[in-house]
């Protein structure tokens, strides 16, 4: 129940600094190593579906705990097909029951997201999905094991960064944060 306040909370957090519009694209970064982001990204989305009746749409990115865990092992096509070859978006969507949320993966290779984030046609895309979604939680790798949130920092509309308080050192944090900012994050 602790941890489920802490999400509740969180989500009140992004209301309040990104309004109560509908199309929301929040992404969910851990610091370091370990399942906090996935925890964190899957939390917020179960319970956005489930208690508050958002529709939400889980989209990760390569190697993260959603593509790897929830869609077993990622999918054979991410974003890419249909952001270059407009192909439909709703192939790549994935409906799950329990929690009643939907899945997706941006990327299915390491350096397609770097291609995708800078293409003018990904952003049409995340349009229409802002269009049918009250909520898009993106899940990425954690920061020590590569760039994606900082990727994908100019494209959504904010960044939470899961720290270990008490642990994670602050000049590794302030670098962090710097990286994100730094893209307009």
């Amino acid at each position: 129940k602790p941890f489920a306040e802490k999400i509740l909370a969180l989500h009140q957090r992004i209301e309040a600094t990104l309004g109560n519009r509908p199309g929301k694209v929040v992404s969910i970064a851990a610091l370091e190593q370990g399942d906090q982001g996935f925890t964190y990204a899957f939390e917020l989305a179960r319970v956005a579906a489930t208690h508050l009746a958002r529709r939400v749409l889980l989209l990760g990115t390569w190697q993260s705990g959603s593509s790897t865990r929830v869609l077993q092992n990622g999918v054979a096509r991410g974003w890419e097909a249909a952001t270059f070859r407009n192909a439909p978006i709703a192939e790549y969507v994935h409906r799950l029951d329990e929690p009643p949320i939907a899945v997706s993966q941006i990327n299915v290779t390491r350096d397609a997201l770097a291609a995708l984030t800078s293409s003018a046609r990904f952003g049409n895309t995340l349009r229409r999905m802002r269009k049918q979604y009250d909520l898009i939680v993106v899940d990425t790798p954690p920061m020590s094991d590569g760039m994606d949130a900082v990727l994908l920092s100019p494209v959504v509309d904010g960044t939470v960064l899961i720290v270990n308080a008490g642990e994670s050192r602050w000049q590794v944090v302030r670098n962090a944060v710097d990286q994100l900012t730094a893209q307009n994050g």
